[in-house]
């Protein structure tokens, strides 16, 4: 390759660094795998463009150049070993200050070394040992080693690379070791490759195969963390123990629980410890315990902790030991209080409630109970037990509708005590109220099944017989008139026995439907004037209307 084409490649590969490391920031933001990705492609850009800037022959500028190239090469070594540090161990960060200074001084270093006989004339007796560093480059010899390094953290660790990440890994393996080569290239050989540096090639190669790799396919890490930056991210404590019952692993939530002076030490001393001398009683007391054990304690702090306990079991079935995990429930634990405390007062306040509704349903019985009494003592005569005159209107009604279904007759008798009037007169009026009582309990003993008795007012009272014509009546009526005149009811009381006594007789007026009317009011005015004419007849006698 001719110096034309070849420093125009090299400015070329220099945009394309600068290009790509600007990229870096709209991809990844506050990540040290963006700085040291950016750091060595602007790193490789310096070297790129410095060394196009070089030009055979030249000694002022060019001894400067070189140097500029020199300190460049070193950087972007050492931030390639710093990414492939990031990348297998995320937890690591790069520290700039100590960074710097460690590159610079072996920038200076490979400097001196290249070039100390050509800047700093030496004594005769040394010229052979410069001599040998001039020919075989140790600034080129140090590149191959940082990089080599890098790669060798990379390949130890594809054991514990995850299956999606490996395709990753090899490449930037691979660009990390094609970049020692180009760089190695010159130390046996300086005139190696045509007598052309690739060096800068290579190193701009594997920046934009790494910025490849972690930007385009998103890989930030490969390796994945290790287990104790598992086991120190969790919140539960964690402690690892062996059959004997010492300390193996456990995690800072586990050095909390730490009891009396060993709180005070730093985890790394309590490892190999005894669990029982250092650790509460809580994680220290699981390693005789069942398989699959399961605990809550509560500290003296007011801490409440539940405790599981997993055996560690090898391939051939031995016990290797035991594995307990502490979580802090305190939290949960008052929620379950206040949540049980506020489901008993749910259930006081529910009995109280069922005790009122209880109390309500009993009164709206009561309540109801009374109304209905209240509506029966309303339609019934209080002296004779029998249905007043409010009921007789609606019992008609509904006898008129049932003989309009059935097309069958009713009739309406009509019943009125003889000389009532004289029996009050004569004798008083609970001698009167007793002869009411003695016909009502009569007529209530004579009817039939489905016969209504009504007592319409004073010393009348109206029986409403359903099914019968007007023949069928008056044999119903004089059955019910030869009844009551049997009856003999006593002036006193006291004596019911005594010859002193009330014969009682009735007249009765019988009216039919349809005949004698079509609605009630009709036909209890015919049955009264039957009853009249029962009465203007003699008394104690039936007459139909």
């Amino acid at each position: 390759m001719q110096d034309g084409p070849r420093a125009l490649a090299l400015v070329l590969v220099a945009v394309v660094c600068v290009g790509t490391a600007i990229a870096t920031r709209g991809r990844f933001r506050h990540s040290p795998v963006r700085e040291l990705l950016a750091a060595a492609l602007l790193l490789d850009a310096l070297w790129c463009i410095a060394d196009a800037a070089t030009r055979p022959g030249e000694v002022g500028a060019h001894r400067v150049v070189v140097a500029f190239a020199v300190v460049a090469a070193g950087y972007a070594a050492a931030a390639l070993w710093c990414l492939s540090r990031v990348l297998t161990d995320p937890t690591w960060r790069p520290r700039r200050v100590v960074l710097g200074g460690w590159a610079t001084a072996w920038a200076l270093l490979c400097l001196a070394a290249s070039e100390v006989g050509a800047l700093v004339p030496v004594p005769s007796w040394h010229a052979s040992l410069v001599d040998v560093l001039e020919s075989v480059s140790v600034e080129r010899l140090l590149l191959v080693v940082a990089l080599l390094a890098a790669f060798g953290r990379l390949f130890r660790s594809r054991r514990h690379v995850p299956t999606f990440a490996r395709t990753a890994l090899r490449a930037i393996s691979l660009a990390l070791l094609l970049a020692a080569v180009t760089a190695g290239a010159t130390v046996p050989v300086p005139a190696a490759l045509g007598g052309v540096d690739y060096a800068p090639l290579g190193f701009a190669l594997a920046g934009l195969v790494c910025a490849d790799v972690l930007m385009r396919r998103g890989y930030l890490r490969i390796a994945p963390p290790s287990p104790d930056q598992v086991l120190d991210s969790l919140t539960d404590a964690v402690v690892v123990l062996e059959p004997g019952g010492r300390i193996l692993a456990m995690n800072q939530a586990a050095h909390h629980l730490a009891a009396g002076p060993s709180a005070l030490l730093p985890m790394e001393l309590l490892l190999g410890s005894r669990a029982a001398e250092v650790l509460h009683p809580c994680l220290a007391t699981v390693t005789d315990a069942p398989a699959a054990f399961a605990a809550s304690w509560t500290l003296a702090s007011g801490t409440h902790l539940d405790v599981l306990a997993h055996d560690l079991v090898g391939r051939s079935g031995e016990r290797l030991g035991v594995v307990v995990a502490a979580r802090d429930v305190t939290q949960l634990a008052a929620r379950n209080a206040h949540a049980e405390a506020a489901y008993r007062g749910l259930e006081r306040e529910r009995d109280r409630l069922e005790s009122v509704v209880s109390h309500l349903v009993a009164e709206l019985s009561e309540t109801e109970r009374a109304r209905t009494e209240l509506a029966e003592d309303a339609v019934r005569d209080s002296l004779t037990g029998l249905h007043n005159r409010r009921r007789l209107i609606p019992t008609i009604e509904a006898a008129i509708d049932q003989s309009r279904v059935t097309g069958r007759p009713f009739a309406v008798l009509m019943v009125d005590v003889d000389h009532f009037k004289r029996v009050n007169d004569t004798h008083g009026h609970p001698v009167g109220d007793r002869v009411l009582q003695a016909v009502a309990r009569e007529l209530m003993i004579t009817t039939g099944p489905g016969e209504s008795v009504v007592r319409y007012g004073g010393e009348e009272f109206v029986v409403v017989v359903p099914g019968v014509g007007s023949f069928d009546a008056v044999r119903r009526a004089e059955e019910i008139r030869s009844a009551v005149a049997d009856l003999r009811v006593p002036l006193r009381a006291d004596r019911p026995g005594g010859d002193l006594s009330v014969a009682v007789t009735v007249s009765i007026g019988v009216s039919s439907h349809p005949h004698q009317g079509a609605v009630a009011e009709e036909l209890i005015a015919a049955a009264d004037d039957a009853l009249l004419a029962a009465k203007a007849g003699g008394r104690n006698c039936v007459t139909a209307a």
